[in-house]
């Protein structure tokens, strides 16, 4: 996940270390979301780096990230700000 960990973590205000293992969590959602968009792996190989999670999970994940980031105009702000942040490195 990489560059998309640091900004998640300044986010979320926590080390991606404290959230990227919960089940559900926006902010492992989101970065599996951001990864997906940035670098366009497999949901095989976005698994193992959003937390040891299996290509299913990940698609799920996706799905769910995708809703709340509708759902949730907050949310779509500052996953856009992380993406213009990622451009920049």
């Amino acid at each position: 996940m990489g560059r998309d960990n640091l900004g998640m973590e300044r986010l979320k205000g926590e080390g991606w270390g404290e959230f990227c293992g919960r089940r559900g969590d926006w902010g492992r959602d989101a970065a599996s979301w951001l990864g997906r968009r940035a670098g366009r792996p497999s949901l095989a190989e976005l698994g193992p780096l959003a937390g040891a999670m299996e290509y299913a999970a990940v698609a799920e994940a996706l799905t769910r990230s995708g809703r709340r980031m509708e759902r949730t105009p907050e949310l779509r702000q500052k996953i856009a700000t992380i993406q213009k942040q990622m451009r920049k490195v």
